[in-house]
């Protein structure tokens, strides 16, 4: 019985790493968990040479907060009166107006990002 359990282990790790999957399956599959838009770029890295970045910031706004910071942004409010107002980190609203700006959904402004 034990010898079975470790057998269907190792069949669940070949399965999971692709290695019963056909070779175009398994090219497909080594870049399940790379983050990126651009699939050349992807397509040249491997999965052991793949650094994820900025995963100990929180990407998840809530529409509320969305509108109150595009509202302070259009009303000319400096950075740092944004932060305070919404209580997130710097990285986090810095991310959130590259967002909007690549969206059309905040305009350029004088003093730029920071405001008055």
């Amino acid at each position: 019985m034990l010898k079975e359990k470790l057998n269907m282990e190792d069949r669940k790790n070949k399965i999971i790493n692709g290695e019963y999957m056909s070779k175009n399956r398994k090219k497909k599959n080594q870049y399940k968990n790379i983050g990126t838009n651009n699939l050349n770029y992807t397509n040249k890295l491997r999965e052991d040479d793949v650094v994820i970045i900025l995963q100990d910031i929180e990407f998840a706004w809530n529409k509320k907060d969305i509108s109150k910071v595009k509202q302070m942004w259009n009303e000319n409010y400096s950075f740092k009166e944004i932060l305070k107002e919404i209580k997130r980190e710097g990285d986090e609203l810095f991310l959130l107006l590259l967002h909007l700006a690549r969206k059309n959904q905040i305009k350029e402004r004088v003093g730029f990002i920071w405001g008055k």
